[in-house]
């Protein structure tokens, strides 16, 4: 199917995030390997592979933080995220709404991800805004890395490449060849509850959220 006029694929990720297509296991170590961790958790003394202990019990924590992540977002006001997103845009004219990415193959500016449902955006900056957003889609988490810090379900928040390619729902572009210079800087705009990339202190975040 088609996506802002990009084909985008289904897959085995589906096209929205989903709980029954989140944490799918992959024994596969993409770490690397490391002496302080212990040998337990791998299939083998070269540490490519984890058990399948290990991956069951590393699933059950990747899901209870998905579900911590969404309650989150459920938590957001809708009203007060677009109230933001709209001041935005006024006051920064030069950002564009966009229906086909194909306008912007090889060209270079800020872009802004709009993810409606979550109430959540980024912002990038990139040499081929087209390209640096399909990226975003087309990217998969591996499985040993959804959650960072490595099992802290109370500490690890979504990025950009947790989501898939229907969650954006609109997307803002403004073409510049002064690429990455004001990407903090507009990103600062925005509140960061409602900026994915944004530091926040989970902490709190989920405490708010009766997290046990």
């Amino acid at each position: 199917m088609k996506h802002f006029g990009i084909t985008v694929l289904e897959g085995k990720y589906g096209l929205s995030l989903s709980k029954d297509r989140y944490a799918i296991p992959n024994c596969k170590n993409t770490y690397g390997k490391h002496r302080c961790v212990s040998d337990d958790i791998y299939t083998d003394k070269s540490q490519q592979f984890y058990t399948d202990k290990w991956c069951e019990q590393h699933r059950k924590k990747c899901l209870h933080n998905f579900d911590l992540n969404m309650r989150y977002y459920a938590s957001l006001h809708q009203e007060a995220f677009e109230e933001e997103l709209h001041h935005f845009i006024h006051n920064n004219p030069f950002f564009l709404s966009v229906r086909d990415l194909n306008a912007f193959l090889h060209i270079p500016g800020y872009y802004l991800v709009i993810l409606d449902h979550y109430c959540q955006l980024y912002v990038g900056s990139a040499i081929n805004i087209a390209k640096a957003v399909r990226s975003h889609w087309l990217k998969n988490v591996p499985f040993d890395k959804l959650m960072f810090p490595v099992n802290r379900i109370d500490a690890s928040l979504f990025t950009i490449d947790h989501f898939r390619a229907l969650d954006t729902t609109r997307i803002f572009v403004f073409q510049t060849d002064d690429i990455y210079i004001y990407e903090n800087y507009f990103r600062s705009s925005f509140s960061p509850e409602y900026t994915l990339g944004t530091q926040k202190d989970p902490r709190i975040t989920f405490s708010l959220l009766g997290y046990r």
